[in-house]
């Protein structure tokens, strides 16, 4: 049951890695006079144990500890925001459905706030994507991967390439041929502007984890 004191606050926990981006968070959240950060944990465990305590109404949690603090808190769950450092969610390993959205923190804090607010302060307890209201819900397009102007065949080929398979491998997954996956390597290459099977392994593997190509096809 919420504290007393906090009764009409929205209360929060953020689990990171990282004690610089927690402390930015608390500071930054200190500025919403209805949003309580009631603690902060930097390990799986601790998160656990900071969720079974406060029950808050969000957990803002790291890349590295969404999935498995999902999975821990199953029985009591909790709305959760992830955040990254990178500018979007990168190709996930698993389902996006139970998650309400994606943070980066290397963004402005007006971008990011309104989102922190509005799943704060949301009335179902937790996502779902059959939900009407997840479905309809803004902060949801945040878990949306930029479009790359490759085809859906071009951009199975492209991950696969960020997540290190080679064309053999590849052929064997999508059942054609290796030829076939060179042409579309090709294409890819050509599409983003990248010179070389290097950047255009760089670049993959650089989208997978949410970075952004440059205007060359870097990323």
């Amino acid at each position: 049951m919420k504290p007393a004191l906090f009764a009409d606050d929205a209360v929060i926990v953020i689990a990171v890695d990282s004690e610089l981006v927690a402390i930015g968070l608390t500071v930054v959240l200190s500025t919403r006079r209805n949003l309580h950060v009631a603690a902060v944990a930097h390990s799986l465990d601790a998160a656990e144990k900071a969720v079974q305590r406060h029950r808050p109404d969000l957990v803002l949690a790291g890349l590295e500890f969404a999935r498995p603090l999902q999975q821990r808190i199953a029985r009591e769950p909790a709305r959760m925001l992830v955040l990254g450092r990178n500018w979007h969610i990168g190709v996930p390993d698993a389902d996006t459905g139970s998650l309400c959205g994606f943070i980066s923190y290397a963004g402005r804090r007006n971008d990011y706030l309104p989102l922190i607010d509005t799943v704060a302060h949301c009335p179902q307890r937790t996502a779902a994507a059959d939900s009407t209201r997840c479905r309809s819900c803004p902060v949801r397009r945040s878990l949306q991967i930029p479009p790359l102007g490759l085809s859906s065949r071009e951009y199975q080929i492209f991950t696969g390439i960020g997540r290190g398979f080679g064309s053999s491998e590849l052929a064997a997954e999508l059942g054609v041929s290796v030829k076939t996956v060179e042409t579309h390597r090709e294409s890819i290459k050509r599409k983003l502007g990248l010179d070389s099977a290097r950047n255009l392994n760089n670049a993959a593997a650089g989208w997978c984890r949410g970075e952004v190509l440059d205007e060359n096809g870097g990323s």
